[in-house]
Order: C-alpha cells, then structure tokens, then sequence
C-alpha cells in the first residue's frame, strides 16, 4: 500500500475518484448515503480550494482504497 499527501491544484484530477469512493464507503451502515459524485463534487471542491487543505490517499495496485481529508478548523469558523 502506498501513500501520498495531496493539496489544492494537485487534488484537480483525483476529486472524482474520492467521491466515488467517499460514496461507496458511506453507502454502508450506519451512514446509508445514496449520493452522487455530482453532489458531493461542491464539499471536495473546498480541498481544491484551500492552500491548507490537504487529502492523504492509499492506493494499492495503483487504485485508491482510502483517504482522509484534513483543513485548519478555523474554516469551520468562517475564518479561512
């Protein structure tokens, strides 16, 4: 498995590969999400976005099989 920190222009190209995924993993109970990669393209779009976002991705045989997403909190409080 191999692992790899991406920020703003370099996430452009990955943004629908991890809606994909972030919508194949909350399918599953407890979420039960049935969303859309449309839909969840303007929540991703802010890591794009972002100098100080970041999304770190596993891959295993060159396909992503996870990630985590990570900014400042103070976006969370307007303050980005």
């Amino acid at each position: 498995m191999e692992f790899e920190v991406y920020r703003g222009e370099e996430l452009k190209d990955l943004l629908p590969h991890i809606a994909k995924l972030r919508i194949e993993v909350f399918k599953e109970f407890p979420f039960l999400y049935e969303g859309t990669v449309e839909e969840e393209m303007p929540s991703l779009k802010k890591y794009f976005d972002m100098n100080d976002g970041l999304v770190v991705v596993a891959t295993s045989d060159n396909k992503i099989v996870g990630l985590s997403t990570g900014y400042p909190l103070e976006y969370e409080s307007g303050g980005g």
